[in-house]
C-alpha cells in the first residue's frame, strides 16, 4: 500500500533544487552583473541625465548670446551651474571650471558626455575627412569667443575694434601694458594692473597709482581706440606670419602649431592659450581613417611674408616632398597650375606652390572662361597636388603677402 502512495522522490527533490538554483544563478546574473539590468539601467539614468545637462546648457548658451546681441545682461556660468546642481543634475566633482568643461562618467569610469560651457570654440577640420588614406591633416582651422581673435587685415581690425564695448576695449588695453611694463622692465615682474600701476608711478609716467590717473594720461595724447590699435600692433603682431594673434595653439607633440599629421588612428588633442587672460581650453578629435598600407603623403600649407605656400609632406620621412602637378577648382572647374606658379625643385617635379595663382586667373579671362579675375584673397579655395598620379586634396585660404 505505501508503495502505491504519489509524491516526490528524493532524486525528483534534488534535481528541482539544482534547477532552482541554476534559475536563481541566471536571474542573480542577469540582475548584478557589469552588464546586467540594473547595471544597463543605472547608465540609462546618467545618460539621460547627461542629456539633460547638454539641453540646458545649450539653451544657457543660446539665451546668452540673444541676451549679447541685443545688450541685455547675459546670466553667468557660475549661475547656470548652481542651477544645475540644485536641480541635482550635476555634482560639483564633475565641473572642471579651469576648463569650463563638464564631464559625466559611469561608475567604473567610463566618460558618457563632454559638455563645454565655455564660450569659446574651436573649429578642427581632417583632411581627408573620411577617406582611407596613410596620413591625415589636422588643423585648427578657427577659434570663435577668444578675447583678441586672428586678424590679417586692417579691415579685420576695425571691425574687431567696433565690436567691442567701451569695458571690452579697457581690459585689452590693461592686459597689454602688463605684458608692455614686464617687456620693459623683466624686473617689474607684473602680474597684475594694479602693478603696472605702481610702476607708472615709481617712474613718474602717472601723478597717483590709480586707474584714473592712468586713463587721464592716457586718453590725453590720444582716443580709446587708437590706443586700443596700438596695444593690439605692438603687443599681439606676430612677424613672420604677419598678423595680430590672440591666442597661441598647441598642437598634439606638444609644439606651437594650430597643424598635426596623424598617422595612426587614436584621439588627439589640441591646446588653445588666449594670451590676453592666459586660460588654457582643449579639443579632442577623433582620427580613424589611416590606412598605414597608404603612401603617408598629405598637402600642408606654411606661411611667408603673408603669403601661403602648398608643399607636399611625407610623414614617413618628416620632411616636405615633390609632386607632379597642382590643381585648384574655381567654379567647379579644376584648373592646372602653370609652372609659373610653382617652384621648380628638379626634374619636372616641384615643391612647393603659391596660392595667390595670378597667371592662371589671366589665362581663364584670356580665354573667356571668367569675365573678370575674381577676388580670391580671403576666401578659401580646394587645391590637388598629384604624387604617384594620386591626387591630395586640401582646403586653402588665400592670404595677402607683401611684395617686397
Amino acid at each position: 500500500m505505501l508503495k502505491n502512495k504519489k509524491g516526490i522522490t528524493l532524486i525528483a527533490l534534488v534535481v528541482t533544487i539544482v534547477v532552482l538554483l541554476i534559475l536563481a544563478g541566471v536571474t542573480i546574473n542577469l540582475l548584478l552583473d557589469e552588464n546586467g539590468i540594473i547595471v544597463k539601467s543605472k547608465d540609462a539614468r546618467i545618460e539621460t541625465r547627461a542629456s539633460q545637462v547638454e539641453d540646458e546648457v545649450g539653451m544657457w548658451k543660446q539665451h546668452n548670446f540673444i541676451n549679447k546681441e541685443s545688450n541685455q545682461a547675459q546670466e553667468s556660468a557660475d549661475t547656470m551651474l548652481a542651477s544645475l546642481i540644485s536641480k541635482k543634475l550635476l555634482t560639483e566633482d564633475e565641473i572642471d571650471r579651469d576648463q569650463e568643461l563638464i564631464t559625466i562618467k559611469k561608475k567604473n569610469g567610463t566618460i558618457i558626455r563632454e559638455i563645454s560651457y565655455s564660450s569659446v570654440t574651436i573649429n578642427i577640420s581632417k583632411s581627408p575627412a573620411t577617406k582611407k588614406a596613410g596620413a591625415v591633416l589636422l588643423k585648427v582651422d578657427s577659434v570663435e569667443g577668444m578675447t583678441i581673435p586672428i586678424i590679417t587685415n586692417e579691415e579685420e581690425l576695425n571691425n574687431f575694434v567696433n565690436s567691442l564695448s567701451e569695458d571690452q576695449k579697457k581690459e585689452i588695453i590693461r592686459n597689454g601694458y602688463i605684458k608692455f611694463v614686464n617687456q620693459e622692465d623683466p624686473s617689474a615682474n607684473c602680474t597684475t594692473f594694479q602693478n603696472v600701476l605702481d610702476w607708472l608711478k615709481n617712474k613718474n609716467i602717472i601723478e597717483e597709482a590709480t586707474e584714473d590717473a592712468f586713463w587721464t594720461k592716457l586718453l590725453s595724447k590720444q582716443g580709446l581706440d587708437e590706443n586700443l590699435i596700438g596695444v593690439l600692433g605692438e603687443g599681439y603682431f606676430n612677424e613672420s606670419t604677419k598678423m595680430i594673434e590672440g591666442y597661441t595653439v598647441t598642437n598634439p607633440n606638444n609644439e606651437k602649431s594650430n597643424t598635426y599629421i596623424a598617422t595612426a588612428n587614436g584621439t588627439y588633442t589640441f591646446k588653445i592659450q588666449d594670451i590676453v587672460t592666459g586660460k588654457t581650453y582643449t579639443k579632442k578629435v577623433e582620427v580613424t581613417n589611416v590606412d598605414t598600407s597608404l603612401p603617408a603623403y598629405v598637402p600642408v600649407t606654411s606661411i611667408s611674408r603673408g603669403w601661403t605656400y602648398i608643399h607636399m609632406f611625407d610623414a614617413s620621412i618628416n620632411n616636405y616632398t615633390t609632386f607632379e602637378k597642382a590643381y585648384v577648382i574655381l567654379n567647379g572647374e579644376k584648373i592646372e597650375l602653370k609652372s609659373s606658379d610653382l617652384n621648380e625643385a628638379q626634374d619636372n617635379k616641384y615643391e612647393s606652390v603659391y596660392t595667390v595663382i595670378p597667371n592662371t586667373l589671366s589665362q581663364l579671362v584670356e580665354e573667356g572662361k571668367l569675365t573678370e579675375e575674381p577676388n580670391l584673397f580671403g576666401t578659401t579655395q580646394t587645391f590637388m597636388l598629384v604624387k604617384d598620379e594620386v591626387e591630395y586634396e586640401i582646403q586653402v585660404v588665400i592670404t595677402l603677402g607683401k611684395v617686397n
